[in-house]
């Protein structure tokens, strides 16, 4: 059976699903079109499609395999917003292009090729005729970026109960073990407007955010180290603004950064944190009037190599590749954030594997090889969680690794 499912996922599949992804604009809160354009292909393709509308015009769309009763249930999650395009391009990035063996296209890395990876694996299902025990869900949700809003909604709406998990953002066909949480942050400097010609009558807030800036890095948060990610934490800021006009000094300022946070880190420490360089700035400066806030966060994620969901797509992979997969914790991947992080908080163990090495780069592009292997993987896994209903022992029934999981 794992055979007849492996079969049934071709290049033609997987290639024609990611192509028809990629045509579609879907940086965040544009995801309405490529949604309703995922729910028609995967109604065609044979899955029973369910359409979250969780906000105006954007979509969650699920699509269910559904088992015959008496297996676990596994959840297959991707996202369907993408990265903006960068500049570079030397062709459009929204005509999707196949040559020698590479798929082009923008957010073919993150994730659409992923997760056309995964649509297909319960496409293959279908078309093979192999009827699993538990179901297979596959969901493609709205407005990943950082926050997980649509899998949230998800996962506080969804009437099937899953056991396990994968979610399939680009690892390069390795195991991700543990990646960052993140806290978006934003401090805030209160200065006084005054023209140059009386300059000194002023407070000029920029000035005095660059000074709050230079005490911004790595170094300036609270962490227990983990050597596991010895990376962490690791800050950007990525935006600056404030002033009135060239020749005025600038009655307001701001910066906003991005502190990816190790186990152990959160919201609360980061903000306490940046309180204390705001106090010792004004220690120095009485003059200094500024105020930190956390616009948002996400928790770390970590998972320890012999958890069952772990061992499932290990073995999986090494049944499909011939070799078994590298598990790590090490960057690019252990700085992103995933949608692993909320699914675990529900109770839901979940595997970080993907195929794709993630680049937000000019001309992006995905081996078409690997987003078949992935595919392959992701159905040998749903053999393994769902089973067939078969004897044990049979093939497809994934009894060792099953059981393990149920216990």
């Amino acid at each position: 059976m794992a055979r007849d499912a492996s079969d049934a996922i071709t290049e033609d599949l997987v290639v024609e699903i990611a192509t028809d992804l990629l045509r579609f604009p879907s940086t965040l809160g544009e995801e309405g079109p490529v949604g309703e354009a995922l729910a028609g292909r995967m109604r065609a393709l044979g899955y029973e499609v369910h359409v979250q509308e969780v906000v105006a015009r954007r979509y969650n769309v699920i699509g269910i395999v559904r088992g015959h009763g008496g297996g676990q249930n596994l959840m297959l999650n991707g996202h369907l917003d993408v990265p903006a395009v960068v500049p570079g391009w030397t062709r459009d990035p929204y005509a999707p292009l196949v040559q020698d063996g590479w798929v082009y296209g923008n957010g073919v890395t993150d994730m659409k090729g992923g997760l056309a990876a995964m649509v297909a694996a319960g496409a293959g299902m279908i078309r093979s005729g192999v009827r699993l025990a538990g179901d297979l869900v596959v969901a493609a949700v709205m407005h990943h970026d950082t926050t997980g809003v649509g899998t949230k909604f998800l996962l506080q709406s969804l009437d099937v109960r899953c056991h396990l998990g994968i979610v399939g953002e680009p690892t390069d066909l390795a195991l991700q073990l543990l990646h960052s949480g993140a806290c978006h942050f934003e401090v805030t400097v209160t200065g006084r407007a005054a023209h140059v010609s009386r300059r000194e009558d002023g407070v000029d807030a920029i000035r005095k955010v660059i000074t709050l800036l230079d005490r911004i890095d790595d170094q300036a948060f609270t962490v227990e180290k983990d050597s596991r990610a010895p990376y962490l934490p690791r800050v950007v800021v990525g935006q600056i603004g404030g002033g009135m006009g060239a020749g005025r000094t600038a009655p307001s300022a701001w910066v906003r950064g991005d502190v990816r946070l190790a186990p152990g880190m959160s919201g609360t420490t980061v903000l306490r944190d940046l309180q204390g360089i705001i106090d010792e700035c004004r220690a120095r400066d009485p003059e200094l009037q500024a105020a930190a806030r956390v616009l948002f966060t996400q928790t770390p994620y970590a998972i320890d190599e012999t958890a069952p969901i772990v061992q499932i797509v290990r073995d999986a992979h090494t049944r499909v590749i011939g070799r078994p997969p590298r598990l790590t914790t090490d960057l690019p991947a252990g700085a992103f954030v995933t949608d692993a992080s909320d699914m675990m908080r529900v109770g839901i163990p979940t595997a970080v594997y993907g195929p794709c090495e993630w680049r937000t780069v000019p001309d992006e592009r995905a081996r078409v090889a690997d987003l078949l292997l992935a595919a392959r993987v992701y159905a040998q896994s749903a053999l393994s969680v769902c089973g067939t209903g078969l004897e044990t022992g049979e093939a497809g029934t994934g009894s060792s690794t099953a059981a393990a999981a149920t216990a």
